[in-house]
């Protein structure tokens, strides 16, 4: 079935092939150029069939990456792209008001739609409803759990790339009943997705060493979004955010974390050992390095600093909130731990003026 999400995973799974055995693939005997030239052909006939201009403009971009990054390896693209049909429909608009139930409602079809090109890919042309029964039933209940929770996982990664992007203004349209949501997704996990977006629209620079300078342009692009300049946000709109952080990490007079024995939170220190656990999983399971980066450290002076940050646009306070997000003369080696309600509240609150002052364009 050759839809949207189908070509997408399809083109994610070629690039990760390429990038991890680039020198094997140009030397064997042309099977990957075929699958390449197939894809190819498909996001043709995909072209002709979309109703979104952003899934048109994605597949023609895609094309084009693939067809200009081929040709070394000898593709010779059979298929002519087809101009953009008549009616194609725009983006959803950007000022609608989203809820927590319209959130749930998008990672939910964003992950059924996923599940669902998993099954159609092990089993073949077949109504898609008996393809998924079928396909369900054919998995362990470990192997479908599994599946179900990493498609949730990615689907929570695409809606925090689409909340940093501007694209959802969960901070001014949303109550603070969605910030877990966002605290669930780490800001690593968003800079891949959008190495890979960079990926799809440029035509060259397969390889390791294009796949990282594809992630160092993701790291600009957050911090593009952090200095773009912005009309200063009122002290209201920082509400919702403030009663979240002061029902769970704060005291509501100081700002202070509530550390000790009259205001201790239990929440914080969950939220601590969250991200302890994670740098295990990173250094363990992944093998980052995580010499250097302490949870506990990172979460006394993110959230010690950050009210005064945004209410009173204290540059001590940006600076240090900025340092322990990775940016800035202070930046530290967190990336690993930083969740996105975190970076969420640096990208629509912090004053983009003061914020441009100590980070410069290098960082």
């Amino acid at each position: 079935m050759n839809n949207y999400i189908s070509i997408l995973l399809r083109h994610e799974d070629l690039y990760r092939q390429f990038s991890k055995a680039q020198p094997e693939i140009l030397q064997e005997d042309g099977s990957f150029i075929k699958k390449v030239q197939g894809l190819l052909k498909d996001i043709v006939e995909a072209a002709g069939k979309v109703t979104m201009i952003d899934d048109y403009l994605w597949l023609r971009n895609t094309y084009e990456s693939c067809r200009v990054a081929g040709g070394p390896m000898g593709l010779s693209p059979e298929y002519v792209f087809p101009a953009r049909p008549k009616g194609l429909k725009p983006s959803p608009d950007e000022e609608m008001t989203w809820t927590e139930e319209g959130l749930k409602t998008w990672v939910e079809s964003r992950a059924y739609e996923l599940h669902k090109e998993r099954a159609l890919r092990h089993h073949g042309q077949m109504p898609i409803e008996e393809i998924v029964s079928e396909y369900r039933n054919s998995l362990s209940p470990d192997v479908l759990a599994r599946n179900a929770h990493e498609d949730w996982r990615l689907s929570e990664v695409a809606l925090a790339e689409k909340i940093f992007d501007g694209q959802m203004n969960i901070f001014r349209q949303l109550n603070s009943d969605s910030y877990a949501r966002l605290e669930r997704v780490w800001l690593d996990d968003v800079k891949r997705l959008k190495a890979y977006f960079i990926w799809c629209g440029r035509g060259n620079g397969w390889g390791i060493e294009a796949s990282n300078k594809d992630y160092t342009d993701a790291c600009g692009k957050i911090r593009s979004r952090l200095c773009e300049e912005k009309a200063p946000v009122p002290h209201s709109a920082f509400n919702a955010a403030q009663g979240y952080l002061e029902q769970h990490y704060l005291t509501r007079v100081k700002h202070e974390l509530r550390i000790g024995v009259d205001h201790g939170s239990l929440d914080l220190e969950t939220l601590i050992e969250t991200k302890e656990n994670r740098l295990k999983d990173r250094a363990t399971e992944h093998g980052v390095d995580t010499d250097g980066i302490s949870a506990r450290e990172y979460v006394e002076t993110y959230y010690d600093n950050v009210v005064q940050a945004v209410l009173d646009d204290d540059e001590e306070s940006t600076r240090k909130v900025l340092g322990v997000l990775g940016f800035g003369p202070d930046r530290r080696p967190n990336e690993p731990i930083v969740n996105c309600f975190e970076m969420g509240i640096a990208i629509y609150f912090l004053n983009s003026s003061t914020v441009c002052k100590l980070v410069p364009e290098t960082t």
